[in-house]
């Protein structure tokens, strides 16, 4: 949508219609899956890389600029997996322990 679009809509779009417009794309934007389920490369245009979670993945996968970095620490045989921002990008994911023993652990 362009910018011109938005705007009218923005301005036409008050209250309930407008709520609604906007409850929308929030909503696809937390929740869609359409890039992953047919790995889509293409990159999402005038922006460096998006990070999301909530698709588990079993490693860190990139798919045109948005890294997919959610493996799963919360299920029993899944990793907390961290990004560090910036020029390394270095990975660090650790196995998680503490949902086999349904226990509160530390992460040092």
């Amino acid at each position: 949508m362009h910018l011109l679009e938005l705007e009218t809509l923005r301005g036409g779009a008050e209250g309930e219609l407008g709520d609604s417009y906007r409850d929308h794309h929030v909503m696809e934007a937390l929740w869609r899956r359409k890039r992953y389920d047919e790995a889509e490369t293409r990159p999402i245009a005038g922006i460096e890389r998006v990070y999301v979670g909530h698709t588990v993945v079993d490693e860190v996968l990139d798919l045109g600029n948005v890294r997919y970095l959610d493996t799963g620490g919360c299920f029993e045989g899944g990793r907390l997996t961290l990004v560090e921002i910036g020029r390394s990008e270095r990975i660090y994911s650790v196995d998680n322990v503490c949902a086999e023993e349904k226990a509160i652990c530390e992460f040092q």
